[in-house]
């Protein structure tokens, strides 16, 4: 996949270049919007947000905002400094943030407001890490050269420090009690070249408890368990990366290994959950590693493959009270794991350079994460809730709509599930059987009070939506199975195949036939325009026959494809149609002329899922190629590509027109917004 996205970027930026030059308009912010989307999948937010500011504002659309939103999805900085920031911290009583930087400031903010309360500089020494006590009452600072200060954060007052035997790299934390200090680095070794040390001292006076050393790399993080029985350092060694020794009990420590390979996994940042359940470490391979520290077992690996970081992991923090671990990285992003479930939860951009650290605010509803680029980025967690984005169903959803208001949406899923949930927070309303076998299609009544369904058993159903209550069951099929049901647009009727060659129109209230509209060719799928005017059924032949909605009248035939028709939708308006085909093709009618005004090119398997955005000017696709696209409706132009792992089995706009659902077969709803 990385492979794919790069060829589109390097074909992007040759188009963009050629285009740009030739007439400086919509061509070249399809090239813009092509090389943004690309460097966005790469994690270039930096190159991403250049290539949205550059296109061409006249052209501008859903592409764009959605594009946009993926690039700022913190907002804005809460402080932009000319200088990296190095490291960030927070005091467990909420008051204080501070933050290192690469110019030797130590900058202390109030956490709420973001107003800086003092600056911290020594000159001649750069500070490479920063931890509070738990009462919050002092912070402790870890410079270059295994030097260690401590300060008042309400004074901004210098009260202890010491210099350590290492040389290098420094990390530094108080113990839960606050007596003590532990802190690592390293120093020259006549038969190994580098050792590994570790130090603890008095908090009170600096006087040294006990040194101890581990490996023949340099350690560069430190972490004592909540409890404080135990602590925990992060090593360069290639497998044994992390030691945990027993608090106090300095014989040899416990090893967390990484995988038995060459592969470099030298560790930059490691933390304990709440609990002192996990420990997790994130690597220069860009991994992301999570240990049992009671039994020592490596209980999940965070990689590229399953949604992880593509450079260096820099920072790591667990989520309070939870055991969901943030990472930051080089490769400009902010990433959410969920160590219980195994799963990613969400990738986030704002950075335009490195993230180096990350931290948590006491209450857990914000993170702030400090960059190369000199800013310092508040993240609402709320916003960042993957399951916003991210639904998990318990089976494979074939079908979706949206409530009228917005304020829900049903989904028809494997094995007759029919599920309702709140968009909210897509939070389960209710669920029912609705079908012997599975699912394959869902509509709400324009009121919104009813829901129809049809599946493999060839059943058309109607229930109460806010109960699931069955109102009614309709004759069943005699043909295939059957994939779609649409209401007139007054809610009066329902529409739905139910032989191999003939669909028909009910009476909602009664069940009562009204029309029975014979295609001989097959009806595959059927739909009705929002207007009122038409009904439309798609045959296997690849025709479509419009059907007056008054009179059940065949008005007009049209034969876009030569394969079967796969789905059928009308703009908002009633004004176009959009078909979409075996033959991978989407094509668009003008209902005044009946005449094709595009053709839409570009998906390589079967189309399972067509829809027009609120004006119009968009209509997105859903293919069996594994990708979500979005089409300019006026010129046919394909203006996004969002690839999926696997292949996509619908896609809906939300009436607002802001979100879009799309139905990978993998048993999840992602939703795409601005």
């Amino acid at each position: 996949m990385k492979t794919l996205v790069i060829g589109i970027f390097l074909v992007a930026l040759l188009v963009a270049s050629a285009t740009a030059q030739k007439d400086g308009g919509y061509s070249s912010y399809l090239a813009h919007i092509a090389a943004a989307s690309a460097n966005l999948q790469l994690d270039d937010t930096a190159q991403a947000k250049r290539w949205l500011a550059g296109a061409p504002s006249k052209y501008r659309n859903w592409e764009w905002k959605y594009l946009k939103a993926q690039t700022e999805q913190s907002g804005a900085p809460v402080f932009a400094s000319e200088s990296p920031v190095t490291a960030v911290a927070t005091s467990s009583d909420g008051k204080w943030l501070a933050a290192a930087f690469a110019n030797k400031d130590v900058r202390l903010f109030d956490a709420k407001s973001m107003s800086e309360i003092h600056r911290l500089t020594d000159t001649k020494l750069s500070p490479t890490s920063l931890s509070f006590s738990f009462d919050g009452k002092r912070l402790l600072i870890a410079y270059s050269g295994h030097t260690i200060k401590v300060f008042d954060p309400a004074t901004g007052g210098e009260s202890l420090t010491f210099k350590g035997d290492g040389r290098g790299i420094t990390a530094a934390a108080f113990s839960p009690d606050g007596t003590t200090i532990a802190s690592c680095s390293w120093v020259l070794d006549k038969e190994t070249g580098v050792k590994g040390i570790v130090e603890t001292r008095n908090a009170a006076n600096g006087e040294k408890l006990a040194d101890f050393g581990y490996g023949i790399k340099p350690l560069v993080s430190i972490a004592y368990s909540p409890d404080g029985k135990r602590l925990a350092v992060g090593s360069w060694e290639v497998q044994d990366t992390v030691a945990v020794w027993e608090a106090g009990k300095w014989s040899e420590p416990r090893v967390l290994r990484s995988e038995a390979n060459d592969d470099y996994k030298a560790v930059q940042s490691i933390a304990i959950s709440d609990d002192g359940k996990f420990l997790a470490a994130g690597g220069k391979d860009s991994a992301v590693r999570v240990w049992d520290l009671e039994s020592g077992e490596r209980v999940r690996t965070f990689g590229r493959a399953n949604g992880g970081h593509s450079k260096w992991v820099n920072g790591i923090a667990f989520v309070p009270a939870t055991h969901v671990v943030a990472s930051a990285s080089t490769d400009q992003t902010l990433r959410l794991f969920d160590v219980d479930e195994g799963t990613p939860n969400g990738v986030f951009h704002e950075h335009v350079k490195s993230v180096n650290s990350v931290a948590f605010s006491a209450d857990g509803k914000f993170a702030f994460t400090g960059g190369g680029d000199g800013a310092i980025q508040k993240w609402d967690l709320a916003s960042l809730d993957s399951s916003k984005d991210l639904v998990r169903t318990s089976d494979v959803a074939y079908g979706f709509d949206f409530h009228s208001d917005g304020g829900s949406y049903a989904t028809a899923e494997w094995k007759g599930k029919i599920s309702l949930r709140d968009s909210s927070n897509n939070r389960v309303i209710r669920e029912w059987k609705g079908h012997e076998q599975s699912a394959n299609a869902v509509a709400f009544s324009p009121d919104g009070k009813l829901l129809a369904s049809v599946g493999n058993d060839r059943a058309i159903n109607l229930f109460e939506a806010s109960s699931g209550k069955l109102v009614r069951e309709f004759a069943k099929g005699e043909g295939p199975q059957l994939v779609s049901v649409a209401f007139s647009t007054d809610g009066k009727h329902l529409i739905s195949a139910v032989a191999k060659d003939v669909a028909i129109v009910w009476e909602t209230a009664t069940g009562k036939e009204v029309f029975r509209l014979p295609h001989p060719e097959g009806v595959n799928f059927v739909a009705a325009s929002p207007d009122g005017k038409w009904f439309a059924t798609g045959a296997g032949d690849g025709s479509v026959k419009l059907w007056n909605a008054k009179s059940g009248k065949e008005t007009k035939t049209l034969n876009p494809h030569s394969v079967r028709v796969m789905f059928i939708d009308f703009s908002r308006d009633g004004r176009y149609m959009a078909t979409a085909s075996g033959d991978r093709l989407i094509k668009i009618f003008d209902l005044k002329s009946f005449k094709q005004t595009a053709v839409l090119k570009g998906h390589d398997e079967l189309i399972y899922g067509i829809d027009f955005n609120s004006d119009g000017s968009r209509l997105a696709s859903a293919s069996s190629d594994q990708t979500m696209k979005l089409w300019d409706t006026k010129t046919g132009e394909n203006v996004l590509s969002v690839p999926y792992e696997q292949q996509l089995y619908g896609v809906k706009f939300s009436p607002d027109g802001r979100k879009l659902a799309v139905l990978p077969m993998d048993g999840t709803i992602r939703f795409l917004k601005w």
